[in-house]
């Protein structure tokens, strides 16, 4: 009987220092990597949306359901499309929210999910 007691105290300890070592990993491992991606994830609702007062073309993209390629010609297409606020930077190109959101207002032949949205 008291072997038994002792191994099922071992068990608990084993269990115990297994769940520890568990959320030790997960503190330094997992829990930075996802900060990290979090931080790397584009905004997809127009709630998320409206929170960014800057846009990427991803951005722009899920604002419009459109693609990279369509998002290219939109400086083409329309002259009055908002300039970069970064034209020297050719990774990562950010407009102004409020700009391009006046331009969607401007142009409602181009779809968003504000038009999808009031078109329902």
């Amino acid at each position: 009987m008291e072997a038994r007691l002792e191994i099922a105290g071992l068990d608990e300890a084993i269990k115990q220092i297994a769940i520890k070592a568990v959320r030790d990993a997960i503190k330094e491992v997992i829990e930075p990597v996802l900060k990290e991606f979090k931080a790397e994830m584009v905004a997809t609702s127009k709630d998320e949306l409206m929170k960014k007062p800057v846009w990427t073309k991803k951005e722009i993209m899920a604002y419009t359901s459109k693609k990279s390629s369509w998002v290219n010609q939109l400086s083409k297409k329309y002259p009055d499309f908002p300039k970069k606020l970064n034209p020297d930077d050719k990774n990562t190109a950010i407009w102004d929210r409020d700009e391009l959101l006046k331009f969607f207002a401007r142009h409602p032949e181009i779809p968003t999910i504000e038009g999808r949205k009031n078109a329902k």
